[in-house]
């Protein structure tokens, strides 16, 4: 069987299939059920541990431990958006679900879909074992076999598909023959058309009336397999490993099956005849890798959600990451968000918030990366428009944060290195016309903290401080710096000893500024697409 390193198939008419497999009646659902369920406030702001055992919100039916909705509403992919949730079964006497695919009038076929209303499986292994014979499935059909999908997570929308197969349409649009294939694979950029978009390996069918997938997700891994019969003991039919970067990260995929109709590649979609599959089983098992406990030293980003949760998203210590933990709900609360460091002298990175009164809060860490119960540091902080956590910028030994009033005065607020703050200090006026302020850590490599700036006008400035609380002459270190809407330090993010700089454009697209050490820019590096979900990243 022939391995294709991008899929083969070209499908102008069908762009747009993979963005819409989930619409909004679902999301409204969903919504509508969480709003039901208590929310960890921020003063419990603590480890969210793995849902190993979390079902989902109610939805059509139960099955596999798991709540499911059946699609009742129209849309992409299907080739004319007609779908119906009686095309969908119930679990059966041996706990199968039967997809059917109808055309009633002869003229205009009928899909069905259905998926988890649980939001968020993440790393771990899944499985699922099918009854359909490949060999007899419909050129213009497409077997959307199990496969993740989050409509939020843009531009590949977290899809990773186990077992999809189709010969979408056969081709004959394009003068060519396409045969029925099956895929391992998945998409990090759906606006990209296939081959470019995706990371897909496809591979000939058999006529085995059953078959047995699995897939093992990890940080920047997936490897899939695919056997004949029932479990993992018959012949291995194919085995797929894809790696680096643009491995999805967790967020808050759903698990999907449907069957439909596409209407690209040639065929006569409106004329297909009854088809269906009978889905066994579906099994999922967490990743233990993904357990709250954390003992490396890689730099972290923290970023919060517009739904209030707080993320960790921890990085791997090459310009990757390893993936994502909730630490937190209900932070929508807090107007900023600052990662000093060890601010109460515990060893430990802290966490800094205010919120909407001026309330200023610590969060303090501990040995699992994680947060404890916060402590109220200061009041009347909402005076500030600006507030910025640059490391040790006196030299004391302790972590500082910078704060900008509305008259554009910058003041330094020494901490004492036991969670408290020295005396105030101002060291600077005329920072109004500043647009973002933020502490990279030691930029130019005179052990020094450093801040950035950025004006009006697009252009960065690097003001290196002295190591003693003042500043050296502030130097023009780019422009053009106007397209990011959120830019921050996260230290040494790749791992070569000097500290680098984050910045989100407008896409949501999040991009590493690697720094040199000597206080200029290696080549930016694209490190993940989808963050214009987050309002906050620290």
């Amino acid at each position: 069987m022939l391995d294709v390193l991008r899929p083969f198939r070209r499908v102008p008419s069908q762009p747009a299939r993979l963005p819409h497999r989930i619409l909004k009646p679902l999301t409204l659902l969903t919504v509508s059920s969480l709003l039901m369920l208590p929310a960890i406030t921020p003063v419990q702001a603590t480890e969210t541990a793995p849902m190993v055992t979390d079902p989902g919100p109610a939805g059509s039916f139960s099955w596999e431990g798991y709540n499911w909705q059946k699609r009742f509403w129209g849309g992409a992919p299907q080739f004319n958006g007609s779908y119906s949730a009686t095309n969908v079964s119930d679990p059966d006497a041996n706990g199968h679900v039967t997809l059917t695919l109808t055309n009633p009038t002869g003229t205009a076929p009928v899909g069905a879909e259905f998926q988890s209303t649980r939001e968020g499986f993440g790393y771990g292994t899944y499985s699922t074992t099918v009854e359909k014979n490949l060999a007899l499935q419909q050129k213009e059909v497409v077997w959307g076999c199990l496969f993740t999908y989050d409509p939020a997570a843009t531009p590949g929308y977290n899809e990773i598909d186990l077992c999809e197969a189709s010969a979408w349409g056969g081709g004959a649009a394009y003068g060519e023959s396409w045969p029925v294939t099956q895929g391992h694979g998945y998409w990090f950029d759906a606006t990209k058309p296939p081959g470019q978009g995706n990371n897909t390996i496809t591979f000939g069918i058999t006529n085995d009336s059953v078959l047995t997938h699995r897939m093992v997700w990890e940080p920047r891994k997936i490897t899939f397999e695919t056997f004949a019969g029932e479990g993992y003991s018959g012949r291995l039919l194919k085995r797929t490993v894809l790696e680096g970067s643009t491995v999805p990260v967790p967020a808050k995929e759903a698990i999907h099956f449907n069957l439909w109709v596409t209407g690209g590649g040639g065929g006569k979609p409106t004329a297909v005849k009854p088809e269906k599959v009978v889905i066994r089983d579906f099994s999922f098992t967490p990743a233990s890798s993904t357990a709250p406990l954390r003992t490396d030293n890689n730099a972290d980003v923290l970023a919060r959600d517009t739904s209030g949760a707080f993320w960790r998203y921890s990085g791997d210590g090459t310009g990757g990451w390893l993936g994502r933990t909730q630490i937190g709900t209900g932070w929508q609360g807090y107007t900023s968000i600052l990662t000093p460091g060890d601010f109460d002298g515990s060893g430990h990175p802290d966490v800094l918030a205010r919120d909407s009164s001026g309330a200023l809060w610590l969060y303090p860490g501990n040995d699992t990366k994680e947060l404890d119960s916060r402590v109220q540091v200061g009041s009347g902080w909402n005076g500030f428009t600006d507030l910025t956590a640059p490391g040790d910028f006196n030299g004391d030994g302790n972590v500082d944060v910078m704060a900008r009033d509305k008259s554009g005065a910058l003041w330094l607020y020494p901490g004492n290195g036991n969670g408290r703050w020295k005396p105030r200090v101002k060291i600077g006026s005329g920072w109004q016309g500043f647009s973002a302020i933020f502490g990279p850590g030691d930029f130019n490599g005179d052990s020094n903290v450093d801040v950035m700036a950025r004006d009006k006008y697009g252009a960065l400035w690097l003001y290196p401080g002295n190591g003693n609380g003042r500043w050296k002459p502030r130097v023009k270190i780019g422009s053009g710096w106007q397209g990011f809407d959120i830019i921050f330090g996260p230290g040494d993010f790749n791992g070569d000893s000097n500290v680098d700089v984050m910045a989100r454009d407008k896409s949501g697209a999040l991009w590493l500024y690697p720094g040199n050490g000597t206080g200029r820019w290696l080549s930016p590096v694209n490190v993940g697409t989808g963050w214009h979900i987050m309002n906050s990243i620290s």
